[in-house]
């Protein structure tokens, strides 16, 4: 979770900072995540029972998709990273509340750096049809959606994820 939250906090900023950023320098952005709704009700509901395991299994669940969840190993890993930072329950609500709250959509049709939005069509947290906005509203932003992966798609498709990167940073112009 608090790899999440970090992820949010960095493009919440990159949002309000691109557009003048890429009028200075030369850079490839990539957006994920970037709208927020309402997390499902159960991981609400199990972040705010106080079972650090129940939240952190609701969180895997609702983050990846049920193929990657059901794979062997998956839940271990995902637990351990998650469990290694503890972070204070109201320092998850209060990030969740801004995040809910931010809307730099007006904003993004202002952006002129190379961008590509990148979305999992089994996202629970955020509904595929978010990053297609986004993608529509960015001057020439190219959408890439991971078919049947999740919130977290870096965790499911790490090859794949940094690959795209690679290719879209490219080298300096």
């Amino acid at each position: 979770m608090s790899q999440e939250l970090v992820e949010h906090a960095l493009l919440d900023v990159g949002a309000d900072l691109v557009a003048d950023a890429g009028k200075q320098h030369r850079l490839a952005l990539v957006l994920a995540m970037t709208v927020g709704r309402d997390e499902p009700q159960r991981a609400i509901e199990a972040g705010l029972s106080g079972d650090r395991e129940l939240s952190v299994r609701t969180m895997f669940e609702v983050s990846v998709s049920a193929a990657y969840a059901a794979a062997a190993g998956n839940f271990d890993v995902f637990r351990e990273q998650a469990l290694s930072v503890r972070v204070p329950i109201p320092v998850v609500l209060m990030q969740s509340q801004a995040v809910l709250r931010h809307d730099a959509l007006e904003r993004l049709a202002g952006i002129t750096a190379p961008t590509m939005v990148i979305h999992g069509t089994a996202d629970e947290m955020l509904l595929p049809t978010n990053a297609e906005l986004i993608a529509k509203s960015i001057p020439g932003a190219h959408l890439e959606l991971f078919e049947g992966v999740g919130h977290l798609f870096w965790w499911e498709e790490p090859e794949r994820t940094a690959s795209l990167l690679r290719v879209h940073a490219g080298p300096a112009a």
